[in-house]
């Protein structure tokens, strides 16, 4: 089921009030783009055009400089303001984007691979198993190619692909490609597909003294003060005291005393 257009439009809001940081969801605002995009398009097929179009228009969110982020962000949203209106296709000045040239391989016919210490994927993984050529799993059979000639880990990450190891992003090593391999994620192409188990819905915003208890919602409020202090059982613990125009609310994070180096007073804050 696709994201609906209200969740991305909240989302937008959010971004705008955090100074387009590109922090309002987990993964910054391309990612997201790219996954709402596909989405859509896979339910309603003739909506592709603008679909992909809204996705080119932040695919460079995170790299771009403010001005930029924020026309960007404007634009969006009157694009989902048109999407909802009924129209499908997309503006003029929005061309798909052309398909990437594959990389040419070298003389002997073999590509290296784009890592330089990638040994091949644990047996846990069906799909990255060799074929067998004796009694013993995993033995390569003899007419393997040669093995990849070794580049830097800067040179194999400007070669990478969707179909690379995933090992190939930076601070992908170790423990960390073994937690990843946990769930499924080998290549890439699986990291960008890995889609979060649930969204966080911001549409619910609601005045401090209408809050509701057992109910999730959203205020946009101002930081009167802040302080850390310890529990009886020594347990760091951060307080701050929110404010709007309907009133204060009183909020508490235990053991994140990291917090304080962006809680500030008078900053505002969205907290659900």
């Amino acid at each position: 089921m696709p994201i609906p257009t209200n969740v991305f439009r909240n989302i937008l809001r959010l971004e705008e009030h955090k100074g387009f940081t590109d922090s309002a969801v987990q993964g910054g605002l391309a990612a997201f783009a790219r996954r709402w995009a596909e989405q859509l398009t896979e339910k309603e097929r003739e909506a592709g055009p603008v679909a992909h179009a809204i996705s080119a228009l932040l695919q460079d969110y995170g790299t771009a400089d403010f001005q930029a982020r924020g026309a960007a962000v404007a634009r969006v949203v009157d694009m989902l303001a048109r999407y909802e209106k009924g129209e499908r296709e997309a503006p003029p000045d929005l061309a798909p984007a052309r398909a990437p040239k594959r990389a040419a391989p070298v003389s002997n016919g073999f590509v290296p691979s784009a890592v330089s210490d990638f040994a091949g994927y644990e047996d846990v993984d069906p799909r990255a198993k060799a074929a067998i050529s004796s009694g013993r799993s995993g033995i390569a059979p003899a007419t393997a190619p040669p093995p990849p000639v070794p580049v830097s880990p800067r040179l194999a990450r400007r070669n990478a692909g969707l179909d690379s190891p995933v090992t190939v992003l930076k601070g992908v090593q170790g423990a960390t490609a073994r937690l990843l391999a946990r769930l499924g994620v080998y290549t890439v192409r699986d990291a960008l597909l890995f889609f979060p188990f649930r969204y966080d819905d911001f549409s619910a915003m609601k005045p401090i003294a209408e809050l509701e208890p057992e109910v999730n919602q959203t205020v946009v409020a101002t930081i009167w003060e802040v302080e850390a202090r310890k529990t009886r059982t020594g347990r760091p613990l951060v307080t701050a005291v929110l404010a709007d125009d309907s009133g204060t609310i009183s909020v508490s994070w235990f053991n994140q005393e990291y917090l304080l180096k962006s809680l500030h007073q008078g900053d505002p804050i969205v907290i659900s």
